[in-house]
């Protein structure tokens, strides 16, 4: 069983769209989507209990409310976290941290699954990315740490992560604390899609970067995502 985290709340276009490449996904086996929003009103009720095929979705509205200004991106992955250790813990083979505004391809489950093959912890290297609003797009030279959202992980691991969430870059802290991991070089199979409405987050790539390479034409995102760069052009 796999678990899929998302920390939301008040992004609804970015939550449509990550619905819509989740359940574009080619992973075969089951996955529970844990899915907190901490904002009033919620904006994910729109995703059913069973969204496809040996899927559930479950809706986690935490005690505590996003304000303007707040980073409640630890509490939501606390609360997700603190949901998965209330179950059978020994049936979940990984969890994966899904952002809510980032691009994922539809192999993205099934080859993370594979990187981690005999790993407590895999991530892909070199993250692009793509501004929609200013039309660029840079490759970030992380080559010791993925992104949170880029990094599958073994529930064995879940107190390395616990541990960690107390920074502001939790992935860095969590890559570096995990010593039996998979860092690798892949094919851009997750892309981080910065600039769409709703609140900011803190990352790197929300920056306005001089490293950001123009893309008017929109070619370059047509080259890194094919066809799903409708949703964005």
């Amino acid at each position: 069983m796999l678990y899929l985290i998302t920390p939301t709340g008040g992004r609804p276009d970015q939550m449509e769209l990550c619905y819509k490449f989740m359940m574009n996904q080619d992973y075969a086996g089951p996955v529970t989507w844990l899915i907190v929003d901490d904002c009033v009103p919620n904006t994910t009720n729109f995703i059913s209990y069973t969204p496809r095929e040996d899927w559930r979705a479950i809706r986690l509205i935490p005690d505590h409310q996003w304000s303007e200004g707040d980073n409640t991106q630890a509490a939501n992955i606390q609360e997700a976290l603190n949901y998965i250790k209330s179950t059978l813990i020994d049936l979940v083979s990984a969890i994966f941290i899904i952002e809510d505004d980032d691009y994922y391809s539809p192999g993205y489950l099934t080859e993370m699954m594979e990187q981690l093959e005999g790993y407590d912890l895999a991530g892909e290297l070199c993250t692009i990315y793509y501004n929609v609003v200013a039309r660029g797009w840079f490759r970030n030279m992380n080559r010791f740490h993925s992104s949170l959202f880029q990094i599958a992980f073994r529930p064995s691991v879940i107190d390395q992560l616990e541990a960690t969430l107390k920074h502001k870059y939790i992935d860095i802290h969590f890559c570096k604390a995990v010593k039996n991991k998979n860092m690798f070089l892949g094919d851009d199979i997750a892309i981080g899609i910065k600039g769409l409405p709703g609140r900011a987050g803190i990352g790197i790539g929300h920056q306005d970067l001089e490293s950001y390479q123009d893309d008017s034409s929109g070619e370059e995102l047509k080259k890194l995502i094919g066809e799903d760069s409708k949703y964005y052009l």
